[in-house]
């Protein structure tokens, strides 16, 4: 960090500042104060230079214009020389802001009088935990590492991301946080369960009957809770008709209502993407949310789009098949195409890997 140039100053003037303190509202006539820190901030600190010479002059001038106010420096112990009681209002291990630029006021014999106001701004390293616990800081400059300070109350806080192959993960137990993110090749986490680049656009089949589903099977190697459910829009110009998004399981030559499973604890089987742009594209998905998805076990499932019955006939929107660029989500599987008319699975031959016009998100 850099350093106030090394001039000792011929007067100081010191302000005594204030402890960084949070108010929050309690009940409807009274409030709570939160001392976030004990260590002092928003010192004030005047210093005054008369007679400089114009390139001691200029060597401040230079260091407030690299810094200006929003950068943090030091101050070399040659400010303080001579002045031994100075920590008794201001804090040792603060570090500086400018409050302004310097004033300068010109003499004759090419002397500068200038005057530098300061505000202490207290650093990181030296803050202290007010209501117990440790403060840690363990992630360094490497690449792909985060860098950080935290405060905790009560419990420690420990940051360790990784690059390693994995899946992120969340714990809080304890008082304790631990944080380790990865980033698995390929994988795609929290996200939809798949992503594809390119394919060969198939247009909707309404000879088939307003029964008529797309999708594919997939398999999870894990279990996994549904979060959203869309559907393809091409273009990103928005759907022509709404959609019907189901998940099944126990597919086979056959097909009846025994095989759907519920999307959500609050509806039946089936989730229903709006025409047009209601909702909202995430990437090239119209997507739907929702809070109470249900949770689906490890093992095959189908999962498949109609076209919703009460809409208008006639449909512009498309499919994708023999996708290409292909990424699953990590723990899916895509398995292949699936075309059915309402109850029979129909052939699906050269269409590789999979419809994809409907989509979860996990």
């Amino acid at each position: 960090m850099p350093a106030f140039p090394a001039i000792e100053p011929i007067n100081r003037g010191y302000g005594l500042g204030a402890h960084p303190v949070v108010v929050e509202a309690f009940g409807n006539s009274g409030e709570v104060r939160f001392l976030q820190c004990d260590t002092l901030s928003g010192v004030p600190v005047a210093l005054d230079f008369p007679a400089l010479t114009t390139s001691e002059a200029a060597t401040i001038r230079d260091h407030y214009l690299g810094q200006r106010e929003h950068r943090p420096f030091i101050i070399p112990a040659a400010l303080w020389r001579s002045h031994s009681s100075q920590f008794n209002t201001v804090p040792a291990a603060n570090i500086w802001r400018y409050a302004g630029p310097p004033v300068e006021t010109p003499r004759s014999g090419e002397l500068v009088d200038v005057s530098v106001s300061l505000v202490s701004a207290y650093a990181p390293d030296a803050a202290r935990i007010i209501n117990g616990g440790a403060l840690m800081q363990a992630p360094g400059l490497g690449t792909g590492v985060v860098v950080g300070f935290f405060l905790v109350s009560g419990g420690t806080f420990t940051q360790a991301p990784s690059l390693t192959p994995g899946v992120a993960s969340l714990a809080i137990s304890g008082g304790t946080f631990t944080q380790t993110p990865s980033l698995a090749p390929g994988a795609v986490e929290g996200g939809s369960m798949v992503t594809f680049t390119g394919g060969t656009a198939l247009a909707w089949n309404d000879s088939r009957g307003l029964d008529a589903a797309y999708g594919y099977s997939f398999t999870l190697a894990s279990a996994k809770t549904i979060k959203a459910v869309g559907f393809y829009d091409a273009g990103g110009n928005g759907l022509t008709r709404a959609f019907v998004i189901a998940v099944a399981t126990g597919w086979g030559s056959t097909l009846t209502f025994s095989n759907y499973i519920p999307v959500t604890t609050s509806n039946f089987f089936y989730v229903i993407v709006p025409s047009g742009t209601t909702a909202p594209l995430d990437g090239v998905w119209r997507k739907v949310e929702f809070s109470d998805g249900v949770t689906l076990q490890a093992g095959t499932y189908a999962v498949t789009a109609t076209v919703d019955f009460e809409g208008p006939e006639g449909t512009t929107d498309s499919l994708i098949k023999n996708a290409t660029g292909v990424t699953a989500a990590a723990g899916v599987t895509i398995n292949g195409p699936i075309a059915t008319d309402g109850f029979d699975v129909l052939s699906s031959s050269g269409d590789s890997p999979a419809y994809f016009g409907p989509v979860l998100f996990f």
